[in-house]
């Protein structure tokens, strides 16, 4: 995933990033 979508993730879902 791009580095933009990553980070609307990580405000939507911070715990799906850690993973």
């Amino acid at each position: 995933m791009s580095k933009r979508a990553s980070k609307k993730i990580t405000k939507a879902l911070p715990v799906e990033k850690e993973k």
